[in-house]
Parts: structure tokens; C-alpha cells; sequence
């Protein structure tokens, strides 16, 4: 099961050097999403991120910085698959500087899922359980019949919404490929300790990293 952590989407003091605490307690992936940050400001924050552990880190925004840091992998919100075309000949340019690109992307309906044709690693598919950091956000996937809707998709879909460690066992049930988790880290007051928490949730269901 892939264990993901969202940035936070505003300021937060010291918030690199949580993250690389983080790393450094097993994080496998951590999605860097800040939409109001200029390229200047990802500058600083990828450069305050230990070289070793850079490419865990996928970019949501200001793609082009994958090259500088030489990092792997970008995520493609709604934004981007609005613009089609502006989007198709990035990735392809990026394709051809990065070999081994990998990609993943954002959904909020089966449908839409279903409907996209692109090659990505897997996708996010939310809200799974009502929210932590955004109120009247209800979840919507975690129905009984999730495992065979999900068992009809190709992509990895990791569940992303109100995902906190008394979530784990229900995730696992369903089968989701993987977990995304924001609020519940960055509303905690021990962001390690309650990303270790989650974690062992995780082990205990025996549930190895990807």
C-alpha cells in the first residue's frame, strides 16, 4: 500500500523540516501542492529538502523545476486536463529530458477515471471519508460495493479524504492501491508522531510499502 502525504497548502513554520523527518521515518512519496507559491518560492522549498531524499517529492505545480532538481515525478490536477493540448506537449517535452517520468493525477468521480485513457502511476480519488481540514467535505467512496468498482479500474487508485489511522482498516477493505494524507498530519500538533502512528496502523494490517 503506497503511504502519501500532501503539503500543506498554506505557510506552515519549519514545514520542510517536518518533511524531512518524515522521509527519514519511511515516507515513501510526498506531494509538494502549493498553488500560490511562485517558482522562487518551490525553489526554496525544494532546496531546503536533503538531496537524498528529492526524489520522493511530486510536483503539482511549476513542472519545469522537475529538471533543475532533477526529480521524476509530477502530478496533474484538474487544471492541467483542462488544458489538453498546453499539457500533452509538457509531458511530452518533460518525456524526453526525464526517461522515467511518472505521473499521477487527481479525480473526484469513478467516471472520470474511467474515462481517461492516459498511462498514469495511479490516481487520487477523493473525498473518501468526510474531511479533516475542510468542513461539509463528505466522503463519498467507502461504500460496500467500492472493491469491484475499484477492481474495474487500470490505475492504482490511492484514497484520499479524512484519512487518519482509524481509517486504515476500512481503506484495506475496500482495497484501495494506497492512502493520501493532509489533514490529518497538518491539523495534528505531532506531525511525526501521528505520521508513525498512521504508519503502524499500516504494518499491523500487514501492509508493506509499495
Amino acid at each position: 500500500m503506497k503511504i502519501i502525504v500532501i503539503s500543506s497548502v498554506s505557510v506552515l513554520a519549519s514545514e520542510t523540516v517536518v518533511v524531512n523527518q518524515l522521509f527519514r521515518e519511511g515516507l515513501e512519496l510526498f506531494h509538494l501542492r502549493k498553488p500560490g507559491f511562485s517558482t522562487k518560492l518551490l525553489e526554496e522549498y525544494i532546496g531546503q529538502i536533503y538531496p537524498q531524499y528529492r526524489n520522493r517529492i511530486v510536483l503539482h505545480s511549476k513542472h519545469k523545476l522537475a529538471l533543475q532538481f532533477n526529480l521524476n515525478r509530477i502530478h496533474l490536477t484538474k487544471k492541467h486536463k483542462k488544458r489538453k493540448l498546453r499539457t500533452w506537449l509538457w509531458i511530452r517535452y518533460l518525456s524526453s529530458r526525464i526517461p522515467d517520468l511518472k505521473i499521477s493525477a487527481s479525480f473526484h468521480s469513478i467516471n472520470s477515471i474511467e474515462l481517461d485513457s492516459s498511462a498514469y502511476e495511479y490516481v487520487f480519488l477523493s473525498p473518501v471519508f468526510d474531511s479533516v481540514s475542510k468542513s461539509n467535505y463528505k466522503g463519498k467512496y467507502n461504500s460496500e460495493n467500492m472493491p469491484g468498482l475499484l477492481g474495474n479500474i487500470k490505475h492504482d487508485v490511492v484514497a484520499l479524504g479524512g484519512v487518519d489511522s482509524d481509517k486504515i482498516d476500512r481503506v484495506y477493505d475496500l482495497k484501495y492501491a494506497g492512502i493520501a494524507i493532509h489533514g490529518a498530519i497538518w491539523k495534528s500538533n505531532n506531525p511525526i508522531e501521528k505520521f508513525k502512528e498512521i504508519l503502524k496502523a499500516c504494518e499491523q494490517k500487514n501492509t508493506p510499502l509499495a
